[in-house]
């Protein structure tokens, strides 16, 4: 006999009646997992369970940074496609097109800067701006006509799963105008976790208290009884009642 509950070891039937109780209780989720090659970035922790035991799950920021190492041709709108890209962990960013895929859901810190290196034909008005599913953010760098400088575009965006980030220039039919780019983009915070997810993880938590001591939390346990012992007997610590033995007769 073992020392759980009714004489039944912890991690047998009972446990298998609570694994039940709990996987109807848990909301299906689909977990993201990054990459091993990822290095930087905050973490955000949450769990699974298997074989009776809980397993963690960490996660790393998503982050991308690369720049222009040639001149970027503007004659009407394009997306920004940078050909040296530094780190692109978890693979976000797609080289080809210049489209940042969102994997972590947060909130993402956006640097884009540019340099105009000839403005000798270069249209009033022309601009980059950031999108996001093709909505214009209003994130957007003006140059002038007729003269050399630079553009920063900094922001703090909200962005879930599936989410595409991409910066388009345009040039407003200006030609031979060259600029020189240079963006980055990482996940700030990561969102914190959802009532439902907090739920699951507490009876994780129930559920591994109860095989490790086989106290069950779900129900009040029962005081067990002896059977056939009499509510007239004093509470422990009185005196017991004195012996009705009969008296031996003298001889």
């Amino acid at each position: 006999m073992g020392s759980g509950v009714g004489g039944v070891r912890p991690g047998g039937r009972y446990e298998n009646a609570f694994n039940d109780k709990l996987e109807k209780t848990m909301v299906r989720q689909e977990v993201v997992q990054p990459p091993t090659d990822m290095k930087v970035g905050p973490r955000s922790t949450t769990a699974f369970l298997s074989d009776g035991r809980i397993h963690p799950v960490r996660t790393r920021g998503f982050s991308a940074h690369g720049s222009t190492t040639k001149a970027t041709q503007t004659e009407g709108t394009h997306t920004l496609v940078l050909d040296k890209v530094i780190h692109n962990y978890g693979g976000g960013l797609d080289l080809a097109s210049g489209v940042y895929t969102v994997s972590v859901p947060g909130f993402y810190a956006l640097t884009l800067s540019a340099h105009l290196e000839s403005a000798s034909n270069v249209a009033n008005g022309s601009s980059v701006s950031v999108f996001k599913n093709d909505l214009d953010l209003v994130t957007r760098g003006y140059f002038g006509g007729q003269t050399t400088g630079s553009l920063s575009i900094f922001g703090e965006l909200f962005l879930n799963i599936g989410d595409r980030l991409e910066a388009r220039i345009k040039s407003n039919g200006a030609h031979m105008s060259k600029f020189f780019f240079s963006s980055r983009l990482m996940v700030a915070t990561n969102v914190p976790l959802p009532l439902s997810q907090i739920l699951v993880l507490l009876l994780m938590v129930l559920k591994r208290v109860y095989v490790e001591t086989g106290v069950s939390h779900f129900k009040k346990p029962q005081k067990n009884r002896v059977r056939g012992a009499s509510s007239r007997f004093p509470r422990s610590g009185a005196a017991p009642p004195p012996s009705r033995c009969a008296h031996t007769r003298k001889l």
